[in-house]
């Protein structure tokens, strides 16, 4: 309890002007559990958000159909991942 006011989490999606969009657990208007944001390039991250920012485990796909699979903290790569190039090299 914050103030006496609980917090609570909703499914949601957000578009924003650009053309990205992000579909998942929102808290507070934010990213904030489990969710699928896709940028306007056509990747996407598909993972852990914590207060709007990607956070935990999940994999971030680029337009080349490279990707990057590992952990997250405060919206950078941190920690055990792996990068797949898109020629499938490691």
């Amino acid at each position: 309890m914050h103030s006496g006011v609980e917090c609570l989490a909703v499914l949601g999606k957000m578009a924003h002007p650009d053309g990205s969009q992000y579909v998942g657990t929102l808290v507070k208007g934010l990213p904030h559990g489990r969710g699928r944001f896709t940028f306007k390039n056509g990747g996407e991250y598909v993972g852990d958000y914590r207060h709007g920012k990607k956070h935990g485990q999940g994999t971030l796909s680029y337009p080349d159909t490279s990707k990057y699979e590992g952990f997250f903290r405060n919206g950078l790569k941190h920690g055990p991942g792996v990068i797949r190039f898109a020629d499938g090299t490691t």
